[in-house]
């Protein structure tokens, strides 16, 4: 008995010296918006300029970020500038944001990007000239946020995605489609209309758990929700 407790000390303090330099991996769990979200800011831009570095005590390291001219509006919140800062983030093993460098901005400038982002929780969101600063990273507050190249002019503000044609498409591609759809069944003013809409988006897998959510969400008449719960059904079987 004496042994085992001699050994539980031992342990003890192996563990308490050992604490404060052991890292807890980031565990990200993000569910895909059912329902668009009008705090997002969801447009097409043109990147002007590199802007930082910033400061914050919240994020590790300095931050530099795009200066970015709007092109195409999907969504605005607030539409009196367009003009933005947009900062991406790399994420710390605690599931902190940090600092992307200047270097990995550098090539850049000129370049057409796609931007879901949210007003700057990190730093201050409203700036001179009018401009409003944005925080688009992987952590949105819950949503998935991405500024990514829009290469090719791959899609545009009012073009329609085929998520069953183009599955394989990348992940900041698949949802800023996906919000470009949820705000179109936000403003349809039929469920012919949302039904379209529907039939479009239970292609994207992604979705494939949440489906029956963004349908909840969208149609209140019972049949219409049987109907394409029914058809995601024998689709998602199909895919498997």
């Amino acid at each position: 008995m004496l042994l085992v407790t001699v050994i539980r000390k031992i342990l003890l303090l192996i563990f308490a010296i050992l604490l404060p330099h052991i890292s807890v991996a980031c565990e990200i769990r993000i569910q895909p918006p059912t329902r668009f979200d009008t705090t997002e800011y969801i447009f097409i831009g043109e990147v002007i300029d590199i802007v930082g570095p910033l400061e914050s005590e919240r994020v590790k390291g300095e931050a530099y970020g795009f200066l970015v001219k709007v092109k195409q509006t999907v969504f605005l919140p607030d539409s009196s500038t367009n003009y933005f800062e947009v900062y991406d983030y790399g994420i710390t093993p605690s599931c902190s944001p940090e600092g992307i460098p200047k270097d990995f901005l550098s090539d850049s400038k000129g370049c057409e990007v796609r931007v879901i982002g949210k007003e700057s929780e990190f730093f201050a969101s409203r700036l001179e000239a009018g401009k409003i600063r944005l925080d688009a990273w992987l952590i949105n507050r819950g949503n998935q946020g991405s500024i990514t190249r829009n290469f090719n002019n791959i899609t545009s503000a009012t073009s329609v995605f085929n998520y069953k044609k183009d599955s394989e498409a990348g992940r900041e591609l698949l949802y800023f489609e996906a919000r470009k759809d949820l705000l179109r069944l936000k403003n349809a003013s039929s469920d012919e209309e949302k039904i379209k809409i529907l039939r479009r988006l239970m292609e994207f897998r992604t979705y494939f758990k949440w489906f029956s959510e963004v349908l909840k969400a969208h149609i209140s008449n019972e049949k219409t929700i049987q109907m394409l719960n029914q058809e995601f059904l024998k689709l998602r079987e199909s895919n498997k």
